[in-house]
């Protein structure tokens, strides 16, 4: 369930993104020469019986994506716009990533700002995320 969702998830990305690198699973921080990169996670916090004799387990957690990209010119208000994109890129053509999720919601995005040698930024969105097993 979780290798279909990450599967589905990165598909959309990469359409969307197509020359962004998919970092899931991959050494943390991406290395400069790889960026814009994208990483992918799901965590789960609750499950619970679907329904009275009803076999199926209702799984409910958080899609996580991590985006690490040059800091953009306009810095905090670019990192959130890129967060939307993100976001309604997950999200469409359905909120279900082609049924390998009950729901999956719009989220949070947070962003971090390094100041080192090479600006970068960093960003998370957390999307609430419910799946049927």
């Amino acid at each position: 369930m979780t290798a279909a969702i990450i599967s589905a998830a990165a598909s959309r990305l990469t359409t969307a993104f197509p020359s962004w690198h998919d970092a899931t699973g991959q050494v943390h921080p991406t290395p400069q020469a790889q960026l814009p990169a994208f990483a992918l996670r799901v965590t789960y916090s609750d499950s619970a019986r679907y329904a009275m004799g009803d076999p199926r387990t209702m799984h409910e957690g958080q899609l996580e994506i991590e985006l690490e990209v040059a800091t953009p010119a306009d810095n905090e208000a670019g990192m959130q716009t890129l967060g939307r994109q993100v976001s309604q890129a997950v999200l469409t053509p359905d909120d279900d990533l082609g049924g390998a999720a009950w729901d999956l919601l719009e989220g949070s995005f947070e962003a971090d700002h390094e100041k080192a040698e090479t600006n970068i930024s960093r960003g998370t969105l957390a999307m609430p995320i419910q799946v049927l097993e």
